[in-house]
């Protein structure tokens, strides 16, 4: 498996590693590659000691489920690249200050 890895310098030199996923998961290491070795020690640990499950939760099913009631719901209208288009302009107008 891969992993997306925060890698950083540490403020007392070297560096320090920590995979977003998992926040408590990370190392330091005077390198980056020995950083990342470290990492790599740190979450075979982790995993080792746990174990993944499902977990269901009830009453959110897709026949209840307000937000899927409007999924699709600007499928066919003709309009909604033009929407997206003028949202995507006004987000990008300098606002006025205050």
């Amino acid at each position: 498996m891969e992993y997306t890895v925060l890698l950083q310098p540490h403020s007392k030199g070297g560096f320090k590693a920590t995979i977003p996923a998992f926040p408590k998961c990370r190392s330091i290491g005077a390198t980056e590659e020995e950083a990342l070795t470290n990492l790599r020690i740190s979450l075979n640990r982790l995993l080792l000691k746990s174990k993944i499950v499902s977990l269901k939760v009830d009453g959110n099913t897709q026949e209840n489920d307000p937000w899927l009631a409007m999924a699709g719901m600007w499928r066919d209208d003709p309009t909604w690249d033009e929407y997206q288009r003028l949202i995507k302009k006004n987000r990008k107008r300098p606002r006025a200050r205050k």
